[in-house]
């Protein structure tokens, strides 16, 4: 009973038979065996694939190698091109000689488009294919260079006209070649060719926006005695508008007579439009101005030059003899006697004390009015704008503008004894006889008045009353002991007549070579060329220098940091660069850790955009070297420190002071002078050589000064 109730095995419905499960394991194996054949054929293919990629990649990073091998030579060429300009620009551009490129760029007006290559020495492309040559056997540079779209930028007579000035670019199209792959680069580059001296300011030895200040008198405030030593206020600022003979660059031999022209070579001055009053300073020593007028035979003794009034500017009774008791030291018989009359000047400055007289000396005697004692005291004017005692140097300049010089003009009678005892009389006096004419106002004019011997001696002179030589008191006053003011170009016209013989000096002077010229209608010329005609006033040099720049530099620091040379110690500028100095920090020059005074060499412009400016001390190593700091937003520039300082400044709103006694050797562009009653005083010394009116025979002129000029940047970049 038991048996039968269990089920037969394999007769169950839900059990598979032993066939079945052969039959499906054999299923499975196929397909498992077909899923790998595939994945490895997919993998196969991918693998294909992947080592196609990589292949390609390789080629791509080599080809990308080589191309950007080629690129690197094509720039290394670049490079080696623009440090073969520079070297042509400046290393080969001093001295007064320009390298033959150089010499394309100084034609007058346009350039034509000229290829370059050629103008580089052999080493260029020696180096350019050595330095191929050590990259790859395979690789080569090849580089043209050319000059194009040049042309003239200082055209204006208004501004400055300068025909050989300048603008264009240097292109250089370089390719680089390595194993078969070509790139190639095309650079411009800005170049610049001009004077780096400033327009306009180097015809100056000292130009002035401002000298009067609203006051003609301020600059009189000096006291001195009669050899000009210093006595008290500020001492003298002395313009010397001509090159000296101790100059430290070209000492000038003297040369005697100077032409009458002499003043077209010499700088000239400007103190603004405005009436400038300056007091001539009497005696031959440091602070002396009148020696011009007087005759030095040795150091510390002079003697007064006398000009001579014409016979045709004096009354009838000068043009015969006249008849005249004379005085007798005896108290015998008068006697009375013919004289031949004359008249003449002696000038002498303002000073305060002399031998005889320990104050205000210029009115001892009483030969002076005292109105003049109370308009012009004995104060003497601590700018000085003429020169050197020395023949040959006097300072005979053009100053342009409303300015006057006041100086003491002595009237003198020159008498002739028409009698032989008594012309013996005349001559055994020392001093000889002197017959001044006192100085009177008109309502105390009378003819009946004496003219006396100015020191009381009876040697045997006339007896007289001013009406017998001037019975009038306009032809008196014309004549008489004065203190005059007259332009500074009739001062600079009877300046010259001290060259002449004593006979021949003429007050006014026989030989008017400068008129007076207000400047509002400056013409400079070069060999007949005009390159300015405008108002002395008008000046546009800033505008003019910042089109010149080709350097920008943020800080001072940086200017010094690329041109300053530490392993020499010199400072070497032959460019015209920019500071832009934005913090406003007085610009220290040289910095404070640097010495003084500063070596400089070569021809260049430094224009400090921002903030005032101090000069600590700078000296050029030659004559053909000029820098120049200009500085348009300063309100003071400092001399300090040192007692020479070789630069050319402009800064036409600057006040100039002086810590110490200096001596500028160049041309000076600012506002006005700082007038103190400690001021140091100094000199400021013309340097002929940057006159921009000369074109000297051998060239040692202003044509020195031009320098080409490579910009930093490029101005375009193709490849």
């Amino acid at each position: 009973m038991r048996d039968e109730a269990l089920p037969q095995v394999g007769q169950h419905k839900g059990c598979v038979s032993g066939k079945d499960i052969i039959l499906n394991t054999s299923e499975r194996n196929g397909f498992a065996l077909i899923y790998v054949l595939a994945v490895g054929v997919a993998l196969l293919i991918l693998g294909g694939i992947l080592l196609q990629i990589v292949g390609r990649q390789h080629e791509e990073v080599g080809h990308f190698y080589e191309s950007q091998t080629a690129l690197y030579l094509a720039e290394a060429g670049i490079g080696f091109t623009i440090q073969a300009v520079r070297q042509e620009f400046e290393e080969k551009n001093v001295g007064g000689t320009f390298s033959p490129l150089v010499c394309l760029l100084t034609q007058e007006g346009t350039v034509p488009k000229t290829s370059i290559t050629g103008f580089f020495d052999d080493s260029w492309s020696y180096d350019l294919g050595r330095f191929a040559g050590e990259v790859d056997p395979s690789a080569g540079i090849t580089v043209d260079s050319y000059f194009e779209k040049f042309e003239a930028t200082e055209t204006d007579p208004k501004a400055w006209v300068d025909p050989v000035a300048k603008k264009g670019v240097m292109t250089i199209r370089a390719t680089g070649e390595f194993r078969g792959v070509s790139r190639t680069v095309v650079v411009r580059r800005p170049v610049l060719m001009a004077n780096m001296l400033p327009p306009l300011v180097t015809k100056f030895s000292l130009r002035m926006q401002d000298a009067c200040k609203g006051n003609a008198d301020r600059f009189n405030t000096m006291q001195n005695d009669y050899d000009g030593r210093y006595i008290e206020g500020d001492r003298p600022m002395i313009v010397y508008s001509h090159t000296l003979p101790d100059d430290p660059f070209l000492p000038k031999p003297i040369q005697e007579p100077e032409p009458g022209n002499i003043f077209e070579k010499r700088g000239w001055i400007w103190l603004g439009g405005e009436e400038i009053s300056l007091h001539l300073t009497a005696g031959a020593q440091q602070f002396g101005e009148i020696f011009q007028l007087f005759q030095i035979p040795e150091p510390g003794r002079f003697k007064a030059i006398k000009f001579v009034t014409p016979l045709s500017l004096l009354p009838a009774a000068f043009s015969s003899p006249e008849l005249l008791p004379c005085d007798s030291a005896t108290g015998g018989e008068i006697r009375t006697i013919a004289y031949q009359f004359g008249h003449s000047l002696l000038l002498d400055g303002f000073h305060d004390r002399s031998s005889t007289m320990e104050h205000r000396a210029m009115y001892e005697g009483n030969l002076l009015l005292p109105a003049d004692e109370a308009r012009y005291g004995s104060k003497a004017s601590s700018l000085h704008i003429f020169g050197d005692v020395r023949k040959g140097f006097q300072s005979r300049t053009r100053i342009l503008g409303n300015v006057n010089s006041a100086f003491i003009r002595f009237g003198k009678l020159d008498i002739e004894p028409q009698d032989v005892d008594i012309a013996a009389a005349f001559s055994a006096v020392s001093p000889p006889p002197l017959y001044f004419l006192p100085s009177i106002e008109s309502f105390d004019f009378a003819p009946e008045k004496k003219i006396q011997e100015f020191l009381g001696r009876e040697v045997g002179g006339p007896i007289m009353k001013i009406g017998d030589l001037f019975p009038r008191f306009d032809e008196y006053a014309g004549n008489m002991s004065r203190i005059v003011e007259v332009p500074c170009a009739k001062m600079y016209n009877f300046m010259g007549e001290t060259n002449l013989l004593s006979e021949q000096r003429s007050f006014p002077p026989s030989n008017d070579p400068l008129s007076l010229d207000d400047g509002k209608n400056l013409e400079l010329r070069r060999n007949g060329q005009i390159i300015f005609r405008e108002s002395v006033s008008g000046s546009h040099d800033i505008e003019i220098i910042r089109k010149r720049i080709q350097c920008k530099l943020p800080t001072p620091e940086d200017f010094w940091n690329r041109f300053f040379h530490k392993n020499d110690g010199i400072l070497r500028l032959n460019t015209t660069a920019s500071i832009l100095n934005s913090d406003r920090q007085p610009c220290v020059f040289p910095p404070p850790d640097f010495p003084i005074p500063i070596e400089m060499e070569g021809s260049g412009m430094i224009l400090l955009e921002k903030g005032n400016l101090i000069l600590r001390g700078e000296r050029l190593g030659n004559a053909l070297s000029a820098i120049t700091i200009v500085a348009p937003d300063a309100d003071t520039v400092t001399l300090e420190s040192c007692d020479q300082h070789h630069i050319n400044i402009v800064a036409p709103r600057a006040r100039l002071v002086m810590r110490e006694p200096c001596k500028i050797y160049g041309s000076v562009e600012v506002g006005d002078l700082l007038q103190s009653p400690n001021g140091k005083g100094g000199s400021i010394a013309y340097r002929e050589i940057q006159d921009p009116t000369r074109e000297e025979a051998d060239g040692m002129d202003y044509r020195v000064f031009y320098r080409a000029c490579l910009a930093d940047s490029d101005r375009s970049w193709h490849e």
